[in-house]
């Protein structure tokens, strides 16, 4: 058993196949999220999926409730809910026991100094760690996935919490956040943005209903 980043992974030849791993996916809304496939290509490119961990037979593809942890999770932002924050991912975490389970994310420069090599200078910096219960994707298609697959996923959060969360969002994915809240919620962090936010929101609720 021991901790591996999904850095370290990213780019691994793949024996047999003429690919390197550039992707995982996980599917969401169980206790852990286990790796189920890998995608194989090149550079950023998926051109095919394989189970994971033998890497050897075919997979299906990605459907909605699974997240894509490089397109969906790494280089974007989560919400930290200790922290009532945004921050951006600089690193995914997994346990490695047989399958490979996604315990948290790396957040912080330490992490963006080791993908680029310097491991010298990122040991020198600090590292924060949040693990995946205490955080929420604050990405389109990452919180697309997180609300798929469990759609009360963010009732549990505090007005002021979602209108933090919603301030990263385009537009049209706030929207969906309120959406998934009970209307009385939904106006309470309606109370807590901007009046321009809001008023846009609204209009834009209003559009689609």
């Amino acid at each position: 058993m021991g901790i591996v980043r999904l850095s370290e992974l990213l780019g691994r030849p793949v024996p047999a196949t003429r690919s390197r791993i550039t992707d995982l996916v996980a599917p969401l809304g169980a206790d852990q999220l286990a790796v189920r496939a890998a995608g194989l290509g090149h550079r950023t490119r998926v051109s095919d999926w394989v189970r994971w961990p033998d890497l050897r037979s075919p997979a299906p593809e990605p459907v909605p409730g699974e997240l894509r942890l490089v397109r969906d999770l790494l280089d974007g932002q989560v919400f930290d809910i200790a922290g009532n924050r945004l921050v951006r991912v600089g690193d995914v975490l997994f346990e490695e026991d047989g399958d490979l389970l996604l315990v948290g994310v790396e957040v912080g420069a330490a992490s963006v100094w080791r993908r680029l090599g310097l491991r010298r200078v990122a040991d020198h910096l600090p590292t924060t760690v949040i693990e995946w219960p205490d955080l929420h994707p604050a990405t389109g298609a990452g919180l697309a996935h997180h609300l798929a697959a469990n759609p009360a996923a963010l009732h549990q959060l505090t007005a002021p919490q979602l209108a933090t969360l919603t301030s990263g969002l385009a537009t049209h994915h706030a929207a969906m956040v309120l959406d998934h809240l009970p209307p009385a919620h939904a106006e309470a962090v309606l109370g807590h943005l901007h009046p321009s936010r809001a008023a846009a929101l609204t209009r834009l609720r209003n559009l689609l209903l």
